[in-house]
């Protein structure tokens, strides 16, 4: 990797949660402090919808899951978020960090397909890496995560200690769809000994 390299990390950045804020913000300070020369960003993906304010309906379509259970669990949400009034999703401490401490470049956003999409015609990065959250288990495997673009990349790909949660959950298209990705891939780790054992036998 050059000195002077650009590199894009993308990964769970935006959660109401500090783990997965603190873990993004430590992967782009350790490659900072590994390489000082190099500009290194979070990349901003949902960035519009990040700093839109929440509103019942999209609290109660984001919680909600399959079957009846998952419909009470929508309503359960959109009730405390109403009775909470919670009226701005970045007035949270959690966005707040974000907004303050996290190198972001809002310049990216996700396509129809959820494949990334760089407000130019090419990748400004030399080196994407995704990774180090839960960015490959079956609830969430997206093609950003998997690093796939909208736009012809010339860049390359790494994967630094994703993680897949439970991999007996991941389904026959998810397996495969992983086979042939991770073959764009330049380097590729991960957290636990099953994902590592399950990426040795994909690859």
């Amino acid at each position: 990797m050059s000195k002077n390299a650009k590199i894009g990390i993308v990964t769970h950045y935006s959660s109401n949660n500090f783990g997965a804020v603190l873990q993004s913000k430590a992967l782009a300070d350790a490659i900072v402090n590994l390489f000082p020369e190099a500009e290194c960003k979070v990349l901003d993906y949902e960035h519009e919808k990040r700093l839109t304010p929440p509103t019942l309906k999209t609290v109660y379509k984001n919680k909600k899951g399959i079957g009846i259970l998952g419909i009470m669990k929508g309503i359960l949400h959109a009730g405390i978020f109403y009775f909470n009034r919670i009226k701005s999703a970045h007035k949270t401490p959690t966005q707040n960090f974000i907004n303050t401490h996290v190198r972001l470049d809002a310049y990216v956003s996700l396509d129809s397909e959820g494949k990334l999409n760089f407000s130019n015609k090419q990748s400004p990065y030399s080196v994407l890496i995704c990774g180090s959250d839960q960015i490959w288990a079956h609830w969430c495997m997206a093609p950003h995560f998997l690093l796939k673009s909208a736009q012809s990349l010339e860049t390359k790909r790494l994967a630094y200690a994703p993680s897949f949660g439970n991999i007996e959950k991941l389904s026959p298209n998810q397996l495969s769809t992983l086979r042939e990705t991770l073959k764009e891939f330049s380097g590729i780790s991960c957290r636990e000994t099953d994902g590592a054992e399950l990426i040795r036998k994909l690859t």
